[in-house]
């Protein structure tokens, strides 16, 4: 190979590499959009029964911990959870924190307790949220719990229900009223 084209050859790489991201990015950007990583009904159900006894830990904590609203987020220290006119209060049980940071390791976002709801968000995107959520009193969790809430599928487990939070198409909907 001669000097000249050696001296080419990282151009072309260059060109070649730069053209592929120019082409590429767009595609994979819009089909995050279209196709989100994590969708369906099928999923949640999935994923619920593999992580069960975690979220049933949390559950049962987060329903008898006197509270009526619970956020536990996990972009916060381990352990912590945001109450209400409470502010932020530490989790005690040591079981139940280790159950959270789990589930968290496992992807999923926000676990919290609303109205009659233990909501458990698995996906978030731009005004969105899908998960799994468990109805305290038995009845079908709508938007006293679930605000932005347009699709809600009872799972396999009695109390447990798959939604769907799009506050776009909630919008759209609700304007026709």
């Amino acid at each position: 190979m001669t000097k000249k084209r050696r001296k080419k050859l990282p151009v072309i790489i260059g060109i070649i590499t730069a053209g592929t991201l120019i082409v590429l990015t767009p595609i994979l950007v819009f089909s995050y959009w279209v196709i989100p990583p994590w969708r369906g009904m099928r999923r949640a159900e999935s994923d619920f029964t593999r992580n069960n006894e975690l979220i049933v830990i949390v559950r049962d904590y987060l329903i008898n911990s006197g509270y009526d609203t619970i956020n536990i987020c996990s972009t916060r220290e381990p352990g912590a959870m945001f109450v209400g006119e409470h502010g932020y209060v530490q989790i005690s049980d040591v079981d139940v924190i280790d159950a959270v940071v789990s589930l968290f390791n496992n992807g999923y976002r926000t676990l919290s307790k609303r109205a009659n709801a233990v909501v458990f968000l698995r996906w978030a995107g731009l005004d969105t949220g899908r998960g799994v959520v468990y109805s305290v009193n038995g009845q079908t969790p709508d938007e006293t719990s679930l605000p932005f809430l347009t699709r809600i599928e009872p799972l396999a487990t009695e109390g447990w229900y798959y939604y769907e939070e799009d506050f776009n198409e909630w919008r759209r909907r609700n304007q026709r009223r």
